[in-house]
């Protein structure tokens, strides 16, 4: 879903989370929603590290995506 790894953003250190140039911001949204709601329980945010929100990733796109089997599956 993204690339993450260690490093530094904006001079705080955590994990950095670079999200595919071509994901869709609906899903972007979601998972930034998904992510807040996980942090916002303590116990996890006790035992995961900081995470950071970097450029985009260079990932380039699946060759096999099918846009309209994706979106026959959500219906």
């Amino acid at each position: 879903m993204s690339d993450e790894e260690d490093g530094e953003c904006e001079g705080a250190s955590g994990w950095v989370v670079r999200c595919p140039s071509f994901r869709s911001q609906e899903l972007t949204d979601l998972c930034a929603t998904l992510q807040t709601r996980l942090e916002a329980c303590p116990k996890y945010a006790a035992t995961h590290h900081r995470r950071l929100t970097g450029d985009n990733s260079e990932r380039v796109p699946p060759r096999t995506y099918d846009r309209m089997a994706a979106l026959c599956l959500c219906t």
